[in-house]
C-alpha cells in the first residue's frame, strides 16, 4: 500500500490527473488502521485532489478537512509542508467557488505552515495569493499592498520571474487609477521576464486576462484600434469572465467610436456573459454551503485531537507524579507511626477542649436570641410586608410581559432568523426570500403594512419599514438592501418626514414600533 501511496503522490506532484484513480478508498482504510500521522494525512490529501480532479468539491473539501485532522503538530516530524499545501487546495476550491472570506482564512494557513516548514519559495507563493480574496472583497489598498510585499520577497531570493509575474496584476491597478506611464513600464517588465507568454509568444493557459489589462491600457491612452485587438483576443477564450471582460471591453470600445449598432450588439453579449456567470455561480451557492460546514468542521476536529493528545500527555504526567507521591507517602507513614498516633491523642484532646468550649458559646447564643426572638419577629413581618407589595407591582405589569413574549415570538420566527442571517454574511435575499417576508409581515403585522401601504413610499422605502418593525438595525438593513449605510441613513430620514412629519432619524424606530 506504501508503493500505492508513493505512486499517486508522485503523480499529483507531476500534475497529472488522478480522476481516474480507483483505490484511494482502500488505500486510505488501509493507512487510518496501519499508518503513522503523516501517511493518514497525505492518504487522506490525494483522495482529496482525486475528488478535486472529479469537480466533486464538497467532497473534495471533506478530504481536505480528514487530513488536517490528520495532522499531529505536537509531534516533531509533524509534516508541516504538507499541511500548508492542504490549506492551498482549500484556498483554491473557495476561490473557485466566489468565497473569499474563507479563501482568506485558508491561504492564511498556508503561509503559516509554510514557513513552519522553512520552505521560502512555497510560503512566498502563498502570500501572493491573498492578492485575490482581498481583490474580490473590493479591498484593493490591501490586495497592491501584498502583491508590492511578494514582489519585493521573490526579488530577495533572486527570483525575478516570479516577482515580473506580479506585475500583470499591479500594472492593471496603476492603469486603472491612471498612471499609464507607470503602468505600460510593469507591464513590458512582466512580458520580458515573466511567464506570461511561452517561447513562440503565445499566452500561456490562464493568463489571458492579461490581453483585457493590455486593452485597457490602450483604450484610456486613445489608441483604439489596439485595444479592440486585445479585446477580441481575449474573446477567443472560453472562460464566461473572460467573455464578460472581452465583451465589456469592445462595448466602450465602440462606445467611444459613436459605433451604436456595435454598442448595443456587445451590450448585449456583456449581459448574456454576466448572466452566465451568475447562474453558474448561484448554482454553486449548495457546494459553497456544504463548503463553510466541511471547513469549520475541519478545524474544530484537528483542535479538539491535539486538546485531546495533551490532555493525555498531562494524564500521564499526573499518574507518574502520584505513584512517586505515594511511595514518598507510605515510607513516611511507616516510618513515625509511633509519633503519629500520639499526635493523634493530642489532637482528640484538643478537639474536645474546642468542642466543649463552642458548646458553651452556642448556649450563650441561644439564650440572647431566646431575649431577641420578638425584635427578630417584627422586622421579619416588615421586609414580608414590603414583598408583597413588589410581588403586587410585578402582577399589575402582567399585560407588558404578554405583550413582550408575543413581541418576541414575533421577531425569532425562521423567516426573521434567516434574514438576520443573510445579513451578518452581507448576502442580499432572493426575491423568493424576500417574497416569504413580506407575506410573513403581512400576517403578523397587518395594521404596520397597510399604514404604509397607505403612504407614498418607494418599494425600498416599504422594505426599510418593516425591516425596523421587525427590529433590524441600520447596518443589517444596508446588507440585506445592498446600499451604503450612508444611503440607509437618507432614506430613513425621508420616510420619518413622510410618515410622521418629523425631520432626521433618532425617533424613527420608535414611531414606526408604535403602529
Amino acid at each position: 500500500m506504501r508503493q500505492e501511496l508513493n505512486r499517486i503522490d508522485s503523480l499529483n506532484m507531476a500534475r497529472v490527473n488522478l480522476d481516474t484513480i480507483t483505490k484511494m478508498d482502500e488505500v486510505v482504510r488501509y493507512f487510518d488502521n496501519y499508518g503513522t500521522s503523516n501517511e493518514r494525512m497525505l492518504a487522506h490529501y490525494l483522495h482529496g485532489r482525486v475528488a478535486a480532479d472529479r469537480n466533486d468539491i464538497p467532497r473534495a473539501l471533506r478530504y481536505y478537512r480528514d487530513a488536517v485532522a490528520c495532522a499531529d503538530t505536537t509531534e516533531s516530524d509533524c509534516n508541516y509542508a504538507k499541511m500548508s499545501r492542504i490549506y492551498g487546495q482549500m484556498a483554491n476550491l473557495f476561490h473557485q467557488q466566489r468565497a473569499p472570506r474563507l479563501e482568506l482564512d485558508a491561504e492564511q494557513k498556508a503561509v503559516y505552515y509554510a514557513w513552519k516548514a522553512k520552505d521560502t519559495l512555497a510560503a512566498i507563493s502563498f502570500y501572493s495569493h491573498l492578492t485575490d480574496p482581498y481583490d474580490q472583497l473590493n479591498m484593493i489598498d490591501s490586495a497592491m499592498y501584498y502583491s508590492e510585499n511578494a514582489r519585493k520577497m521573490y526579488l530577495a531570493i533572486g527570483r525575478t520571474d516570479y516577482a515580473a509575474n506580479l506585475l500583470a496584476y499591479i500594472s492593471a491597478q496603476h492603469i486603472d487609477q491612471g498612471f499609464y506611464e507607470q503602468g505600460k513600464k510593469e507591464m513590458d517588465e512582466a512580458e520580458q521576464y515573466g511567464s506570461v507568454f511561452d517561447q513562440n509568444g503565445y499566452i500561456l493557459p490562464g493568463k489571458e486576462i492579461y490581453y483585457y489589462y493590455k486593452g485597457a491600457y490602450y483604450e484610456n491612452i486613445g489608441k483604439l484600434d489596439s485595444a479592440e485587438y486585445f479585446y477580441r483576443k481575449l474573446q477567443c477564450s472560453q472562460s464566461d469572465d473572460r467573455q464578460e471582460g472581452a465583451s465589456h471591453g469592445l462595448m466602450s470600445v465602440y462606445h467611444r467610436k459613436g459605433n451604436v449598432d456595435s454598442v448595443r450588439k456587445y451590450s448585449l453579449l456583456y449581459t448574456q456573459a454576466v448572466d452566465s456567470s451568475w447562474i453558474r455561480h448561484s448554482s454553486d451557492e449548495i457546494i459553497r454551503t456544504q463548503a463553510l460546514y466541511n471547513y469549520g468542521q475541519s478545524e474544530r476536529e484537528a483542535f479538539e485531537k491535539t486538546k485531546e493528545k495533551l490532555r493525555y500527555q498531562k494524564l500521564s504526567l499526573c499518574l507518574i507524579l502520584l505513584m512517586v507521591v505515594a511511595s514518598y507517602v507510605g515510607y513516611v507513614l511507616y516510618s513515625k507511626q509511633k509519633k503519629r498516633t500520639k499526635e493523634q491523642l493530642t489532637r482528640i484532646n484538643s478537639r474536645y477542649v474546642g468542642i466543649l468550649s463552642q458548646f458553651e458559646k452556642t448556649s450563650g447564643e441561644l439564650s440572647q436570641l431566646k431575649q431577641n426572638i420578638d425584635v427578630f419577629r417584627e422586622q421579619k413581618e416588615n421586609e414580608n410586608a414590603a414583598l408583597q407589595r413588589q410581588l403586587n407591582d410585578y402582577i399589575s405589569a402582567g399585560m407588558l410581559s404578554n405583550q413582550w413574549e408575543k413581541e418576541s415570538k414575533i421577531t425569532n420566527a425562521p423567516i426573521i432568523k434567516e434574514m438576520h442571517g443573510l445579513a451578518s454574511r452581507v448576502v442580499k435575499p432572493t426575491s423568493e426570500q424576500w417574497v416569504a417576508f413580506r407575506k410573513y409581515a403581512e400576517h403578523t403585522m397587518p395594521t404596520c403594512v397597510d399604514f404604509i401601504k397607505k403612504n407614498p413610499l418607494t418599494y425600498q422605502e416599504r422594505l426599510i419599514c418593516l425591516l425596523i418593525r421587525f427590529q433590524f438595525i441600520p447596518s443589517e438593513q444596508a446588507a440585506l438592501l445592498g446600499v451604503s449605510k450612508q444611503r440607509i441613513t437618507n432614506l430613513r430620514a425621508h420616510i420619518n418626514e413622510v410618515l410622521f412629519g418629523q425631520k432626521g432619524t433618532s425617533t424613527l424606530n420608535e414611531n414606526i414600533m408604535k403602529i
